[in-house]
């Protein structure tokens, strides 16, 4: 008896797990967030050396974040699909990108922060050193004060201390922004404060000076003396009320003393 044998159907290749498929996803992800984070490493390297990096050198600096920054947003776009899917990857671009920003800031920061630093320096050293200078202008200026024909040398010597002082007041006032960095300086600053009103006085008087007749200096030097007499003897009648005052006082306590004494010598009845 014979039997008829059916026809065998094709059978259709069998669809690769999901198994499969998960695990090279996860590859993927592994391989992804380890390039993001050898970023993140790249950039908090940078980020310790900034604070040690001298000024002339951050340029430099600047340039390998830059460098870090570009290879950093190629890589994220070419995998933007697989980085999507994941919020692990999301968030190591957020920080990626954050710290990117942080490195650009911190470099500029200390740009500032070191030029204000050195600016306080060259202001210190100016302000300190200027003394001399305004003395020997000031001594120039009332030497040509003396006659009329000597009004433009006395011109010009008022006009070199204005420049002057308006140069060191530049320096002074661009000094205070170092502070906001290094509160450190703020006893420095006072002491910078002190020299910097002494050299203001100084052009002052130098710009005050002006040509008066010798009758006029007589009578300046006159008042002078005359001024000077006040004072001393306002002086001298303060301490003579003083020294009154105090007679009084040793007077009435040795008659006091005296008093009880004699209370004392009296016989009891």
């Amino acid at each position: 008896m014979l039997f008829a044998v059916a026809p065998i159907a094709a059978q259709e290749p069998e669809a690769a797990p999901a198994e499969e498929e998960d695990y090279i996803l996860l590859e993927e992800e592994l391989e992804i967030a380890e390039r993001l984070e050898e970023y993140v490493d790249e950039y908090n390297t940078l980020t310790l050396e900034i604070s040690l990096t001298p000024s002339e050198s951050l340029d430099a600096l600047g340039k390998q974040a830059d460098v870090v920054g570009r290879k950093a947003n190629l890589y994220l776009q070419s995998k933007l699909e697989a980085i999507s899917l994941s919020d692990t990857l999301l968030s190591l671009t957020a920080e990626v990108q954050a710290l990117n920003q942080m490195v650009a800031d911190s470099i500029e920061s200390q740009k500032v922060k070191l030029k204000a630093i050195s600016e306080f320096k060259k202001a210190q050293n100016v302000i300190a050193m200027s003394d001399t200078l305004f003395n020997s202008l000031l001594d120039k200026a009332e030497k040509y004060s003396y006659t009329e024909q000597t009004a433009d040398q006395l011109a010009e010597v008022q006009s070199k201390s204005q420049l002057e002082f308006q140069s060191i007041q530049e320096l002074y006032q661009n000094a205070a922004g170092a502070l906001a960095f290094m509160p450190s300086l703020e006893r420095r600053y006072e002491e910078m404060k002190t020299r910097f009103l002494k050299l203001q006085k100084l052009n002052d008087d130098i710009q005050k000076t002006a040509y008066k007749p010798l009758i006029e200096r007589v009578k300046d030097w006159l008042l002078g003396i005359a001024a000077v007499s006040i004072i001393l003897m306002f002086i001298n009648m303060v301490v003579s009320k003083i020294q009154a005052i105090q007679k009084m006082k040793e007077s009435a306590k040795k008659a006091k003393e005296l008093l009880e004494r004699q209370s004392s010598d009296i016989p009891e009845i």
